[in-house]
């Protein structure tokens, strides 16, 4: 027979369960974001992965959300001096 947990246990299982989640929606979030050329931003993903703004500005999510956002800068920068290069015609 396993061990029965207090409700304490039960509750903090359940928080960390709930926290897991929601950190992947984030990520989710973000990867889709990114794959569909949307912008990224931080009030953009908290609402669309339905999570607390705090949530978004947390250690290891808004290193991620940076992340992307540097990457859709330097896209966006790259793409603007190719059509630069382009002749008019």
């Amino acid at each position: 027979m396993s061990e029965s947990r207090t409700p304490a246990q039960v509750l903090r299982d359940a928080r960390q369960k709930d926290s897991r989640d929601k950190r992947a929606r984030v990520l989710s979030v973000v990867d889709q974001l990114v794959a569909e050329n949307e912008p990224v931003t931080f009030t953009g993903v908290a609402r669309a992965a339905n999570v607390s703004h705090w949530l978004v500005y947390a250690e290891g999510m808004r290193e991620h959300i940076e992340a992307a956002r540097h990457r859709q800068g330097r896209a966006a920068a790259s793409s603007a001096r190719a059509s630069a290069r382009e002749p008019t015609g």
